[in-house]
């Protein structure tokens, strides 16, 4: 047998013998801790639903609520970067530890490419990580994710989105940030104009018990079970020296100092709220039920869009309505509606193919009378960002009639609709509402996105900008390369993935 055949060999045994198997074991059942009785975070903070908009203010807010948890700490994420911002929020959470906080992880696995520090941190008495979904590759995983992927793409494809932090079963943090440096205005290359939702009551007791159902699905692995560490004890030891030393380390230190002050000090807004949430069942491959409207999520949301009578107004990053939905907008702007929608341009979207199912629906939706804003790569952030870097949306809003708005993780595509679990929050809050309007306005029609319309029969995007109307015949500011890699992209029959 040849060289390259016995490696080929190899590769299909290993991945082979991983796809389409979550490890099965005796699970041992874990429980959202109630919040204490005399409920410190509602005497400190009162009741109701802030706002975090500012990228800094999102860090400095998860940062001062890990510092000043009591009894426990759940974290959900997509994805968990161990970078700057990364390795500063895994360490307070290590100190929590150390002071008897239980600290529970759930993690999606796409991205947490066998990284040693969450297993080692998973030694910690009081630290339990989970990744959701796991590969069943584990070994050469640049060259075996990909054949499982292949191999497994009904179940690998499909993942957990959703985005948490529970702290005493009283506060939570909840919107479309993951961990990482771009998502807190840090990142040298690009950064997010994202949001999220500071709220103190019982929606937080309401997300706790949704992170239990998705932390003791059988999704849901433990980590120890995925990456071995051997001898774990004594890299453990070291792992948290590191940690502490990273906090400490002038940098870190300097741009601790940098965050602004006071963060939990600021008033709630009054609201109702509810939590939207689909089923870890979602992801499976037979159970998945791919009903005209979609999941549960994706239903509500519609049915809150065709009870609209004035006003829609939808941020979504990425893009890609279906013939259903441009339908649906038609109807609602022939009734009156006037209907907005905030995405990225070309420039500006980090996922070059996700633009090319919105180009393809984009004259359809103008043409269907919904106006359309794209947001600018040199867009300002709320809390500014490292210089030299581009602006990207993040954000997922939909805001109903100036009354009604929904804040989580669901873009207005095909994945979140058919194929990723989504988290997000229900509010009835005009005093939020109100802020809303005001932070999305200053994206729409201004000086910090494009808007494209028809000039004759072609697409013409406008943008002013010091007190000049610019305009572009072609994809505003993006590289001839990168609108080449985008028409070559958009002939990949992948519409549904997107």
């Amino acid at each position: 047998m040849s060289s390259a055949r016995w490696w080929l060999t190899t590769l299909s045994l290993l991945v082979a013998g991983a796809v389409n198997r979550v490890p099965r074991f005796a699970r041992e059942p874990s429980r959202l801790l109630p919040p204490l009785p005399h409920k410190p975070w509602q005497a400190r903070l009162g009741l109701g639903v802030r706002l975090l908009a500012d990228n800094k203010e999102a860090l400095a807010v998860r940062l001062a609520l890990i510092e000043a948890a009591s009894s426990s700490i759940d974290a959900q994420y997509y994805q968990w970067r161990v970078d700057t911002s990364g390795k500063l929020l895994l360490a307070a959470l290590l100190d929590a530890a150390d002071r008897g906080v239980r600290v529970r992880l759930l993690i999606d696995d796409i991205h947490t490419d066998d990284d040693p520090l969450i297993a080692r941190l998973n030694a910690h008495a009081n630290i339990q990580i989970r990744l959701f979904n796991p590969f069943g590759s584990r070994v050469l995983t640049p060259i075996t994710r990909p054949l499982e992927w292949l191999w497994d793409f009904s179940r690998a494809n499909h993942r957990m989105h959703n985005k948490a932090l529970v702290v005493d079963g009283e506060v939570v943090v909840l919107g479309g940030r993951n961990v990482g440096d771009e998502y807190f205005g840090l990142h040298p290359r690009r950064n997010f104009l994202d949001l999220d939702l500071l709220a103190v009551g019982e929606v937080a007791l309401e997300v706790g018990q949704a992170f239990d159902l998705f932390y003791n699905s059988q999704w849901a692995v433990p980590v120890t079970r995925l990456i071995a560490l051997r001898p774990l004890r004594i890299e453990a030891r070291m792992a948290f020296r590191k940690l502490h030393d990273f906090w400490d380390k002038p940098q870190c230190q300097a741009l601790l100092r940098s965050l602004p002050k006071g963060v939990l000090d600021k008033p709630l807004l009054p609201g109702t709220m509810q939590v939207l949430f689909d089923q870890p069942s979602k992801i499976h491959p037979l159970r998945r039920k791919r009903r005209r409207g979609g999941s549960h999520t994706a239903l509500v949301l519609a049915r809150l869009a065709r009870e609209t009578s004035s006003d829609l107004l939808v941020v979504s990053p990425y893009l890609v309505p279906s013939a259903e939905i441009i339908a649906l907008m038609g109807v609602l702007c022939g009734r009156g509606v006037q209907n907005r929608i905030l995405t990225n341009s070309l420039a500006a979207n980090d996922v070059v193919l996700a633009h090319t199912g919105y180009a393809a629906q984009r004259q359809a939706m103008l043409s269907a009378g919904v106006g359309l804003y794209e947001l600018a790569p040199d867009a300002e952030l709320p809390g500014g960002k490292e210089a030299g870097s581009s602006s990207s949306l993040h954000a997922k809003l939909i805001l109903y009639d100036r009354r009604r708005l929904y804040l989580g993780t669901f873009n207005l595509d095909p994945r979140s609709i058919f194929i990723n679990t989504e988290m997000g929050l229900l509010l009835d809050s005009p005093e939020l509402v109100s802020a809303l309007e005001d932070w999305v306005q200053g994206y729409l029609g201004g000086e910090q996105s494009w808007q494209p319309d028809f000039s004759g029969t072609r697409l013409l995007w406008r943008r002013c900008q010091e007190q000049s109307v610019w305009s572009s015949s072609v994809e505003p500011q993006a590289s001839l390369w990168r609108r080449a890699l985008a028409r070559v992209l958009s002939w990949l029959p992948v519409r549904s993935q997107l």
